[in-house]
């Protein structure tokens, strides 16, 4: 899967790369359709989002569909 992180140093700093992903027992596998960034992600990128902790993969505003499931998630 292809992500962007958010890294801070002395500047702002964007990455993009792959992440290897494969279910693990219990979770699921979701395929990325849409993503939002909300203020909170942009606070983030501008460093003045004390709650995260860099570095980070900002959306969490995300509609997906269910690509893979792990070992014993219930139907």
């Amino acid at each position: 899967m292809k992500a962007i992180q958010i890294s801070h140093n002395q500047e702002y700093n964007v990455s993009i790369f792959h992440i290897a992903c494969a279910p693990q027992a219990g979770e699921e596998l979701l395929k990325i359709q849409y993503v939002g960034f909300c203020g909170s992600d942009i606070n983030t990128f501008m460093g003045r989002n004390s709650m995260a902790l860099n570095p980070v993969i900002p959306g969490h505003e995300i509609g997906a569909v269910i690509e893979a499931v792990g070992d014993g998630v219930p139907d």
